[in-house]
């Protein structure tokens, strides 16, 4: 609805238009009025949004090395333009970064906005974005998993040796054997 007034000598007048614009992006509306001696015009600019869509996260089932990529992305088929947009990613252990940037920016595009990010300890982790517009919010959720690999396994267990030449047993707990000469067998 826009409202407009403008003064005709004897008098204020007002009148309102219904407006539905099929357009989006920023719109300049102009209203003019004029009569057998004068004419006079007025414009607006106005911003006509869609409201936030054709976005998801991305996050891998597990990640090792605690080193972790969050990929925000927007698929070729969302509607544009959806104006200047507000990201706030919460990583899950209370750390946050937030980016202030145009939805219709092509490093949304595959392979999407990468948050590069290093968590200290192993674990799950719920990543949270917000996405907040001028007309819409809009907030996406995904598990993370961080696990750390496997270093410096050894593994003990008890074994038999036997010398051939004088048929003695030697039991030996938590050894282990590197060189076997032809005397040894190990079983």
């Amino acid at each position: 609805m826009l409202d407009a007034t403008f003064h005709a000598g004897k008098g204020i007048r007002t009148f309102e238009i219904n407006l539905s614009p099929n357009l989006t992006g920023e719109i300049n509306l102009t209203a003019v009025a004029s009569n057998a001696v004068s004419e006079v015009s007025n414009f607006t600019l106005f911003r006509h949004y869609y409201a936030i869509n054709g976005f998801c996260l991305l996050t891998h089932p597990s990640t090792v090395f605690k080193n972790a990529e969050i990929v925000l992305i927007r698929e070729n088929s969302a509607r544009l333009p959806q104006g200047n947009v507000s990201i706030t990613l919460q990583y899950g252990d209370g750390n946050v970064t937030v980016l202030s940037i145009d939805a219709g920016n092509s490093s949304f595009l595959n392979p999407g906005y990468i948050f590069p990010y290093r968590y200290l300890a192993e674990g799950e982790y719920n990543v949270v974005v917000n996405i907040t517009s001028l007309i819409d919010k809009k907030t996406l959720n995904s598990k993370l998993e961080i696990v750390e690999p496997i270093q410096n396994i050894s593994v003990s267990f008890p074994f038999f040796c036997f010398r051939i030449d004088s048929i003695l047993k030697t039991y030996a707990r938590e050894k282990a054997v590197t060189q076997v000469s032809s005397e040894r067998f190990l079983i």
